[in-house]
């Protein structure tokens, strides 16, 4: 996957970048993400623990939605997506971006979950997330990766869609925290 330039590239010159990785979010990422997190803010545990919090929820999301999957032959690999995360400082604010391919059928689902949980008021997240593990049931995944997000981040979902093929969007979400 390459690094479209989308994803607020004046920023990542503006800003004080503390880890970008761009490839496949499988549990060997996660661990190199966690390894490095984990020298950036040797003293500061309580930082760590929220940004990574975020972080694995957002990987989550990439490995399991991203439509840029890996193959062995021709199996697919699962929960193998392809995507890119850049975790960036701005005075006492991060900015955690990600940034994947989805189905352009996909984007008005996506659309809607990030709109609502935006216009939640946060006391309301809980009982959101609580609403989309009862919708999802038997799934494997509770669809609450979002809501997660934005309890823990205390924070907005910032995202943008941009058309790269016919029936492919790349799709940008912003995550802004202040610890």
């Amino acid at each position: 996957m390459k690094f479209y330039k989308q994803i607020f590239p004046e920023t990542l010159q503006q800003e004080n970048l503390i880890i970008y990785y761009d490839g496949v979010f499988d549990n060997e990422a996660l661990s190199k993400l966690r390894e490095g997190l984990r020298e950036v803010f040797n003293e500061d545990n309580k930082t760590f623990a929220k940004i990574f919090a975020i972080i694995v929820e957002l990987c989550q999301n990439i490995s399991r939605y991203s439509c840029d999957q890996n193959f062995f032959g021709y199996k697919q690999l699962s929960n193998s997506g392809n995507g890119i995360i850049a975790v960036l400082k701005s005075g006492n604010q991060y900015k955690i971006a990600t940034q994947n391919i989805v189905k352009e059928a996909d984007k008005n689902e996506i659309k809607e979950r990030c709109d609502l949980i935006n216009e939640s008021p946060y006391d309301d997240l809980r009982n959101l997330k609580k609403k989309f593990r009862i919708e999802n049931e038997n799934s494997s995944t509770g669809n609450i990766g979002l809501v997660q997000i934005a309890i823990k981040s205390h924070g907005k979902l910032e995202y943008e869609f941009y058309e790269i093929s016919k029936g492919y969007l790349l799709f940008n979400l912003i995550i802004k925290t202040n610890f």
